[in-house]
């Protein structure tokens, strides 16, 4: 046979292992994508939710046509170099000189002894961080944030009820009329007002420092606004001192006077290592006066301290 028949032949081999592998490969990706997806979203969305999620499993055109020209480079890539090799041997150096002929051969082994642990390093490195993944997924799904959140829900307001048109006092006797509508219904055990939901990632910043401290040594903190039935609800022990009243949270809307405050077992130990309820704390606020900003310390008197919970987000200690 001619070499360029000798070459057609190889890389019409080398195409059809490839054609193979990669029609192989497509449908157990597709196959395992889809038994993934079936397995993964009835534990990570409830199944109490009211609507449903439409997902699209159906290959996409672009990705398929991207697998087949990545099967026709790499066939004709890792095809051609052999077929080059094996078309052209050099038959007469072979008789003659059998121990070269062994060293070239030992040569060509060692080529391909190290292209098949490169391939095996890098499809371990995809294993290793396949698994990596899994693991941070189950982490995820298992991680306890310190506090109940398995049936609870929350409900928040579509925009500020100001921007709807309701006033302060209208706004406060809307949440408070809702809230007991709520707490009414027969499948709810609690119900409580928070100005941010639970893991929702949007905690308002705010600086604090000791009276002692200086104007400037302020720290940064995390600060949520509730009402008393807030750590009942997602079961969060109030470790010393005590929750808040009603009396007090109607108080909070004094912005003249000191206002009750709850911190967690780390702030606490933090700033008060003797001992926290009782303390005060000062927090900055800004607020307009002739059109200039006016920074001013409102005071806190913390009346308990509750356990630390990952409340902001996950991996997080609020």
């Amino acid at each position: 046979a001619s070499r360029a028949r000798v070459i057609r032949q190889l890389l019409l081999e080398s195409l059809l292992l490839s054609v193979a592998g990669g029609v192989l490969g497509s449908a157990l990706a597709l196959w395992s994508f889809q038994v993934l997806v079936a397995l993964a979203v009835p534990a990570l969305v409830p199944p109490e939710l009211s609507f449903s999620f439409a997902w699209n499993l159906s290959p996409d055109y672009r990705v398929l046509a991207f697998a087949a020209a990545l099967t026709l480079v790499t066939s004709v890539l890792f095809g051609l170099a052999p077929a080059l090799r094996a078309s052209k041997p050099d038959l007469a150096g072979a008789i003659k000189h059998g121990s070269a002929s062994v060293g070239s051969d030992r040569r060509g082994r060692r080529l391909r002894g190290t292209l098949v642990g490169l391939q095996v390093a890098l499809c371990m490195a995809l294993m290793i961080g396949a698994g990596l993944l899994l693991r941070g997924l189950q982490a995820t799904y298992s991680i306890d944030p310190g506090f109940d959140y398995r049936d609870v829900g929350y409900v928040s307001f579509e925009g500020r009820l100001e921007s709807a048109g309701y006033g302060p006092e209208q706004a406060a006797a809307f949440q408070q009329r809702l809230l007991d509508e709520v707490q009414a219904l027969p499948s709810v055990v609690a119900a409580a007002y928070a100005m941010r939901a639970p893991l929702a990632g949007d905690m308002t910043g705010t600086r604090i420092r000791l009276p002692g401290d200086g104007p400037d040594d302020y720290r940064i903190g995390e600060e949520n606004q509730v009402r008393p039935g807030f750590f009942s609800v997602l079961g969060l022990p109030i470790v010393s001192g005590r929750t808040f009243t009603d009396s007090e949270v109607a108080g909070t809307q004094d912005r003249g006077g000191t206002r009750p405050a709850i911190v967690t077992e780390t702030t606490a130990r933090n700033l008060w290592p003797e001992g926290a309820v009782g303390r005060t704390l000062l927090r900055e606020t800004i607020a307009i006066e002739n059109e200039t900003f006016v920074r001013r310390d409102v005071a806190l008197q913390i009346v308990g301290v509750v356990a630390d919970a990952q409340l902001t987000s996950l991996g997080t200690i609020d």
